[in-house]
């Protein structure tokens, strides 16, 4: 789900697989990685330096590139 209309973090309600497909407000993503419950996904391509938000706030910045359906983690996101 997206918290916020503006957020570019997806938060998953359920275990998600590598390679499978999700549809979130009429978006479709396909996920690089395997997603745990609750935990974020990038809703757009990241470059490095780029503002995540979620909430509709910020709440990192890329450290590297992460794909659009990548996980975003501790070592992607500061």
């Amino acid at each position: 789900m997206k918290v916020a209309s503006e957020d570019n973090l997806v938060v998953a309600l359920r275990d998600l697989n590598a390679g499978e497909r999700v549809e979130v407000n009429g978006e479709v993503f396909e996920l690089t990685q395997d997603v745990r419950s609750k935990h974020k996904f990038a809703a757009n391509d990241f470059s490095l330096g780029d503002v995540a938000t979620m909430y509709g706030v910020t709440v990192g910045q890329a450290t590297q590139p992460i794909p659009k359906g990548g996980l975003l983690t501790t070592e992607n996101l500061v």
